[in-house]
C-alpha cells in the first residue's frame, strides 16, 4: 500500500485538475464569463493540484509499474474532463436550438400555405403543384432558416408521403427510356426543388461551351471558399490545377472550390457565367430551372426532375462529361498529393454501366442523384431527388433496376 501511495495521490490530483477545468468551462458556458472570485478559486485549486501531481511524479520515478498505472490514470482523468466539457457545450447548443425553434415555430410556406396533396400511380403519377413562386416565398421568409440542417424542402412540404408502388426513399423520381423518350416511372416529377450539386452538370456544360483551354492553370483563392454553407474542402487555398483537373474534381468528387474557380476564371466572369447557365437552361427547355451559383451550395438553385432529365441527355453527348463524371478516382496536388474518389458508390461498385453521373447534397435538397445508365442494353435516365441518405439513393437506383429487369418492368420498357 505504501508503494501505491504516490499513484493514489496523483490520481486525486489529476481528477482535481479535470474537475477544476469543468467548473471553469461551466462558468463560461453559463454567461460567457466566470465570476472573478470563481476564476481566482479555480486558479488556486489548479496550482495546488499541479504541485501535488508533481510531487507524486517525483516519488514514482524509478518505479515503471507505478508510472504505467499513473499514465493510465492521467489519460482517464483527461478524457473524463473532456467529456464533461463536451456535455456542457452540447447542452448550450441544444438550448440555442430550442430558443430558435420557439422564435420560429413553423416551417410552413409564407402566408400559411399548405403543401399540396400528392398522389401517385405505378407509371403515371400525378404531379406536385409546387411552383417557383411558392418556393421563392419560402426562401425569402425568415422561417426558411428552420430548413437549414433540419428538414429538406420536399420533406417539409409532404412530398415523401406520395404513394409509391416501388416504395422508394426519394421524394422525387423520374425514369425515362432515352431512346423513345417514354416515361417508365415517375413521382413528383414536376416539383420545383433545390438540386444541390447536380448544378455542376450545367457548370460543366458552360465550361465546355465557353471553349477555354483545359490546360490553363488556375489557382484556388479565398474567393472560392464556401461562405454559404461553410463546407470543408481538401482543395486548399493556393493550390494550382489545370482547368481540366478542376472540371474532373467538380464532376467526380463534387468539389465546390473547383466548380467556383472554373466559373470565376471563365472568360465570362462569375456573374456572366451564372447568366450563361440560365441561358443554356432555357435553350434546353428547362423552364422550371434557375441557377444562382455554379456550385449548388445555394438553395436557390432549383429545378424539376423532368428538367434535369433534359440536362442529363445533352450531358451524355459530351465525351469529357462522360469520362470525368464516371471516373472512379484521381490523384491531384491540392497542393499535397490527395486521392479523390467518385461520390457515386454505384460507379465504385463496378457492376453498373453508367454513361453520366452526378450526385448532390445540401440540407434543403436531401441526397440527390442523376444518371444515364444502361439497363438491359437500353440507355435509361434516372433522376432521384431528396433521399434520406447516400445509401438510400443507391438502394432506390438498385430497386429501379431490378424492377425494370422483371417481366413487368421489361414489358413497360419494350412496349
Amino acid at each position: 500500500m505504501r508503494a501505491l501511495a504516490p499513484l493514489f495521490g496523483c490520481i486525486v490530483a489529476v481528477m482535481g485538475l479535470a474537475l477544476a477545468g469543468s467548473v471553469h468551462a461551466a462558468g463560461e458556458n453559463r454567461g460567457g464569463q466566470a465570476h472573478p472570485s470563481a476564476r481566482s478559486a479555480a486558479h488556486d485549486e489548479n496550482a495546488k493540484n499541479h504541485r501535488r501531481a508533481a510531487g507524486g511524479l517525483a516519488q514514482a520515478r524509478g518505479r515503471p509499474d507505478v508510472q504505467d498505472r499513473l499514465r493510465k490514470a492521467q489519460v482517464a482523468a483527461l478524457l473524463e474532463g473532456r467529456e464533461a466539457k463536451a456535455n456542457m457545450k452540447r447542452a448550450a447548443r441544444e438550448a440555442r436550438v430550442s430558443r430558435t425553434v420557439r422564435e420560429r415555430p413553423s416551417t410552413a410556406l409564407r402566408g400559411g400555405a399548405r403543401a399540396p396533396t400528392v398522389s401517385a400511380q405505378r407509371t403515371s403519377l400525378s404531379q406536385s403543384s409546387l411552383s417557383q413562386s411558392s418556393l421563392n416565398h419560402a426562401y425569402d421568409s425568415p422561417r426558411s432558416e428552420a430548413f437549414s440542417g433540419r428538414r429538406s424542402i420536399a420533406r417539409a412540404t409532404g412530398l415523401h408521403t406520395a404513394p409509391d408502388p416501388l416504395d422508394l426513399n426519394s421524394a422525387v423520381v423520374l425514369v425515362l427510356d432515352q431512346e423513345s423518350g417514354r416515361t417508365l416511372y415517375e413521382k413528383n416529377a414536376n416539383a420545383v426543388l433545390p438540386i444541390a450539386s447536380i448544378t455542376k452538370l450545367m457548370t460543366a456544360m458552360v465550361v465546355l461551351e465557353t471553349g477555354d483551354s483545359m490546360q490553363e492553370l488556375i489557382e484556388i483563392t479565398e474567393a472560392d471558399v464556401d461562405t454559404e454553407k461553410h463546407s470543408s474542402s481538401r482543395v486548399r487555398v493556393g493550390a494550382t490545377l489545370t482547368r481540366g483537373e478542376l472540371l474532373q474534381l467538380a464532376l467526380m468528387s463534387s468539389e465546390n472550390r473547383a466548380a467556383h474557380a472554373l466559373a470565376r476564371r471563365s472568360r465570362l466572369g462569375l456573374t456572366g457565367f451564372v447568366a450563361a447557365m440560365n441561358v443554356k437552361a432555357r435553350a434546353l427547355g428547362m423552364n422550371d430551372t434557375q441557377y444562382s451559383d455554379p456550385t449548388g451550395l445555394s438553395s436557390r438553385n432549383v429545378s424539376t426532375a423532368r428538367d434535369l432529365s433534359r440536362l442529363v441527355r445533352v450531358a451524355a453527348d459530351q465525351p469529357l462529361v462522360r469520362q470525368f463524371s464516371t471516373a472512379t478516382d484521381m490523384v491531384a496536388s491540392v497542393p499535397n498529393q490527395q486521392v479523390f474518389r467518385n461520390t457515386n458508390r454505384l460507379i465504385r461498385s463496378g457492376d453498373w454501366e453508367i454513361d453520366v453521373s452526378k450526385t448532390g447534397y445540401i440540407s434543403e435538397a436531401g441526397r440527390c442523384l442523376v444518371m444515364q445508365v444502361r439497363i438491359q442494353g437500353r440507355p435509361t435516365t434516372v433522376v432521384l431527388l431528396d433521399a434520406f441518405a447516400s445509401q438510400a439513393r443507391a438502394t432506390d437506383a438498385m430497386r429501379i433496376r431490378r424492377w425494370l429487369e422483371t417481366p413487368e418492368g421489361n414489358r413497360i420498357t419494350t412496349s
